[in-house]
């Protein structure tokens, strides 16, 4: 599932000529390498051409509407004649270019990996339907972005967070280089919650000296920018800066930045600068500091306001004996500020002063290789027994590690001693969890699941939310320390 929106923008890219050369290349040589690649970039050949020939036909469709319903004084015989003759004209254009689009049609791949047959393999009618279901998964189960509008250099709070992103003067450039000026959109995205990186379209592995780790407890970070529709850079030499709230304290996380070409994440210099547990800074309670300022003014005002007595006027400070119904103000002592000095926490949980480089996804997270590792072949089977042959991807939960990973559906690795919870996803759309407790221990070797069908209750990512809530729960005296 990662990857399927990945592919899908790739696809498109290439089929656009939007590819810088090297990953053209790269792609090219893909193709020809990969049949199941080769039928994926088929069937998107196939989407848009029929898209195509769809608006197309809706457009003649549109037009001989208007047409048959204006008036009699707006037609003449030689120009009804003239527009028949062109609606015919162009339907028959329409329905030639879409029989031969498979045979006479200019390839868009190059002719020597040619892979559109004159029988396609894949058809509209036997693979549009799962395409569909699949997009609208992958759709159902992405974290929106959020869009802000700013102007130059730039401090916000991050929507739903306490993290604090800041953006220098000058700091943004166009694809030239030069420096924008004026108002710009910035998108952002936080992903810190386990079902949501259970659905992330980046896999969550890394590699380091030869061995393949996992992101566990991870906290993800998107950010982009554009103007007028072009997306801009960081200028060379500029910088962000975020105050980030994790949402749990964990001393031994690392930032990595994904690098898109290379499609592998990368460990970043930044520091990990935690505020130490307890610590806090003194600050004046501004508002109980204004209301002592402007109560001592008006006892001020009051005192030196002369009072009256039987139309006479009496100084108050010239007689040791204060007349009847006239009381001497008491002395009001200035308030100062360090009187009204209060303690502030720091947010043990917020990371100070990370450094991003560049736009794109940043990962704070632990490295974590799976412990008791048992390798599982695998087969799966509906609730009535039937199995389940449409899956493309596993994602394998560790709710004792916090840590979610995806793999092809066959085959797949998983610490048995743990609590896990496999959610199968299907290309017809279905979501199926089988809940393995930490008690029922595998071991190497092939198993059948019989999973549970959640496609009716789980449509989005927070129903994806509340069902593990519930399975953490249930299984939550399973949960073994570390």
């Amino acid at each position: 599932m990662r990857q399927e929106l990945e592919n899908i923008q790739y696809i498109e890219k290439y089929l656009e000529g939007a590819l810088e050369f090297e990953d053209k290349q790269k792609f090219e040589q893909h193709l020809e390498e990969n049949l199941q690649f080769k039928q994926d970039v088929l069937l998107q050949i196939q989407i848009v051409q029929n898209l195509k020939e769809e608006a197309f036909l809706k457009n003649i469709s549109e037009f001989h509407h208007q047409y048959i319903n204006q008036s009699p004084k707006d037609s003449f015989p030689a120009t009804k004649y003239i527009l028949w003759v062109l609606l015919f004209a162009l339907l028959g254009a329409a329905i030639w270019k879409f029989t031969t689009s498979f045979t006479t049609e200019p390839n868009p791949l190059k002719p020597q990996q040619e892979i559109i047959p004159t029988k396609p393999v894949l058809t509209t009618e036997n693979v549009k339907p799962d395409y569909r279901a699949r997009v609208a998964t992958l759709q159902a189960f992405q974290t929106p972005f959020n869009a802000v509008r700013l102007n130059g250099a730039a401090t916000i709070r991050l929507e739903g967070s306490n993290s604090i992103l800041s953006i220098p003067k000058n700091a943004l450039v166009d694809r030239s280089g030069k420096v924008i000026k004026g108002a710009y959109e910035l998108k952002y995205r936080l992903i810190n919650d386990l079902s949501a990186r259970s659905f992330y379209p980046i896999d969550m592995q890394y590699k380091k000296a030869e061995e393949n780790y996992r992101f566990t407890g991870a906290a993800i970070f998107e950010i982009q920018a554009f103007k007028n529709g072009d997306t801009l850079s960081l200028a060379p030499g500029k910088s962000m800066s975020l105050d980030f709230e994790t949402i749990k304290r964990n001393t031994a996380l690392q930032l990595f930045y994904y690098d898109k070409k290379q499609q592998i994440w990368e460990a970043t210099a930044a520091a990990i600068n935690y505020h130490r547990r307890g610590s806090f800074e003194e600050k004046v309670d501004s508002v109980r500091y204004r209301a002592a300022l402007a109560d001592f003014e008006t006892k001020q005002a009051a005192k030196n306001k002369v009072p009256q007595r039987d139309g006479k006027t009496i100084d108050l400070g010239s007689t040791a004996l204060m007349p009847e119904g006239i009381q001497k103000l008491p002395e009001a002592k200035i308030p100062l500020p360090n009187q009204y000095l209060v303690k502030h926490f720091y947010n043990p949980k917020i990371i100070k002063d990370l450094e991003l480089r560049s736009f794109g996804a940043y990962n704070l997270s632990e490295l974590y290789k799976v412990q008791n590792q048992v390798a599982i072949e695998a087969d799966y089977l509906d609730e009535k027994g039937n199995r389940i042959d449409d899956a493309y991807l596993l994602t394998v939960i560790d709710l004792n590690f916090d840590a979610a990973y995806s793999f092809k559906p066959k085959e797949f690795i998983c610490n048995t001693k743990a609590n896990n919870v496999l959610i199968l996803w299907t290309k017809s759309g279905k979501i199926y969890s089988f809940v393995k407790r930490a008690t029922v221990q595998l071991k190497t070797g092939n198993y059948s699941f019989n999973m549970q069908d959640l496609s009716s209750s789980v449509k989005s990512i927070d129903d994806l939310k509340k069902y593990l809530r519930f399975v953490r729960k249930a299984t939550k005296k399973n949960v073994t320390n570390r």
